[in-house]
């Protein structure tokens, strides 16, 4: 049962989970560009808004390429209980965790 459900977190993004994370970062990235233009450039609001967007950005351009949810170190699929808490992430807990 154990191997069963390790299998599991380290399966490739389904076609599904895919499109999930996709409308959740355009819709993150709708709500950052408000928050961006409504708020003054220069206030803590606008630019964690604007970094955050960056990441968004990142991420819709890895899922582009078709290399949204692999490991930018280890090359492994990143698991989509990851992802949909940090749907930026590029890398796997495993070596997220090796390097602190």
């Amino acid at each position: 049962m154990i191997a069963i459900a390790e299998r599991a977190l380290r399966a490739p993004l389904n076609a599904g989970q895919l499109a999930a994370l996709k409308t959740e970062l355009q819709q993150d990235l709708q709500r950052l560009t408000l928050v961006t233009t409504n708020t003054a450039e220069s206030s803590t609001l606008g630019v964690r808004s604007q970094a955050r967007a960056q990441l968004v950005l990142a991420a819709l351009a890895r899922m582009a390429a078709k290399t949204f949810g692999t490991c930018r170190r280890c090359r492994g699929p990143i698991p989509y209980q990851r992802l949909s808490a940090i749907p930026e992430a590029t890398t796997c807990v495993e070596c997220t965790s090796r390097t602190g």
